[in-house]
């Protein structure tokens, strides 16, 4: 028995698992929401998508990639770069000057956050100034400490929901025990949707009277429906996925701090 909280990949459930469940979204959902928010939000028309070749910056670049599609074929937009950096890499001036030379509109990055401070630093320092989007690994609080608020500030993120903006009773005595423990609330949402995997799967345990993996998978499948979580009511798909998964647009504020975007 498998409840992932962060493997985002679509291939997961597709495959007919029996055992494999999760809490979070998939790629293809916040491929979507960028799809059909991002471009609207900033009247961008020349999309930069970088990745950087990782199974979950290739699986986002692709799923956006292709959500972008319907839009593309009908000469609404257009994806005017398509390319990977290589993760580990200090310097990005490459690939950044071969992005600028395309004057996109909005850039989305799907690779993680220790890059992502780079190139954002390196891009404002070759003239790229259009919007910086990162996927839900891009940006955090360790995103804003490697570039600095005065870079940071501004960059855009799709994400699930963040801890502090979940309105559920069950959220707020998950972050006050988190805070208490910890010292601070965690920056991205992996540590809650990891609590969500464990409660349902304790939900599931008591319910059933059994640990037998057979009978808890076919519980959550058929029994599991709006219930609550920290991350708000969860129920699962036949293929396992988490149902109704939201996502936000965020961005770095002035002090530094996440926020949703208005």
């Amino acid at each position: 028995m498998n409840i992932a909280y962060g493997a985002t990949a679509v291939r997961l459930t597709e495959r007919g698992l029996q055992y494999f469940f999760r809490t979070c979204g998939r790629d293809d959902s916040q491929g979507k929401f960028f799809a059909d928010f991002v471009p609207q939000k900033f009247g961008a028309r020349k999309i930069a998508i970088m990745h950087d070749n990782t199974a979950f910056g290739k699986g986002l670049a692709e799923n956006a990639r292709d959500a972008l599609k319907p839009a593309v074929d009908a000469g609404k937009l257009q994806i005017v770069y398509y390319d990977a950096i290589t993760p580990g890499e200090k310097d990005f001036h490459v690939p950044l000057t071969q992005m600028r030379e395309t004057k996109p509109d909005v850039w989305y990055y799907t690779g993680y956050y220790a890059e992502a401070a780079l190139l954002v630093t390196q891009a404002r320092e070759i003239g790229i100034t259009c919007p910086f989007v990162g996927g839900n690994a891009a940006i955090n609080d360790e995103f804003v400490k490697i570039a600095g608020v005065d870079i940071a500030k501004g960059c855009y993120m799709t994400n699930e929901p963040l801890p502090a903006d979940l309105p559920t009773p069950e959220a707020a005595r998950f972050l006050k025990a988190y805070k208490d423990k910890y010292g601070d609330i965690p920056s991205s949402p992996w540590p809650v949707y990891a609590a969500d995997a464990v409660n349902i799967l304790a939900y599931a345990i008591n319910a059933t009277g059994s640990t037998d993996g057979t009978v808890l998978a076919d519980f959550l499948r058929t029994k599991v429906n709006g219930v609550p979580g920290v991350t708000g009511k969860i129920g699962f798909t036949d293929k396992g996925d988490r149902e109704g998964v939201p996502m936000f647009l965020y961005v770095v504020d002035g002090q530094g701090h996440i926020v949703i975007s208005k």
